[in-house]
């Protein structure tokens, strides 16, 4: 019994000899230099991902509606649903999204451009838009693109 008291004691150093009692511990030391957030983690370049992603257009000036027109809409893609194809138009100088769905114009508010209707052509990577003037637009998609390089 005595023996499982020395043991004891040993192990939890309440028992041990005078050379283990009186050594300090030894500090810790450290050949490399202290690592910061900034070493690990370069963020240069990188979305935060603490910032509401998404498109639209929350920081594009919004229009008048005496400012809009379907002949300074630029055609962006075209994208198939099981509800049907719909594009997606934007205004370059400001920067506003569109989308035509189901021959209606929309917004990035999802609200209806009024009195703007279309038909999306997905074969043909085509969109007609249609004012109540029956002013008609014709966009082809990639069209904007062959324009700046002079095709």
């Amino acid at each position: 019994m005595t023996t499982a008291w020395v043991l004891w004691l040993g192990a939890c150093g309440l028992g041990g000899t005078a050379a283990s009692a009186a050594a300090p511990p030894a500090a810790a030391v450290s050949s490399t230099a202290a690592v910061s957030a900034a070493d690990l983690y370069r963020a240069h370049g990188l979305r935060d991902p603490f910032l509401k992603s998404g498109g639209g257009s929350s920081g594009a000036v919004v229009q008048e509606p005496g400012d809009f027109s379907i002949h300074k809409l630029i055609l962006k893609g075209i994208l198939k649903d099981p509800g049907g194809d719909f594009a997606l138009l934007i205004e370059p100088s400001s920067g506003a999204s569109y989308i035509l769905k189901k021959g209606r114009l929309y917004d990035a508010k999802r609200k209806p451009v009024p009195g703007v209707t279309g038909l999306v052509k997905s074969k043909q990577k085509m969109v007609h838009l249609m004012t109540p003037e029956k002013d008609v637009q014709t966009l082809v998609l990639g069209e904007e693109d062959r324009d700046r390089e002079g095709l």
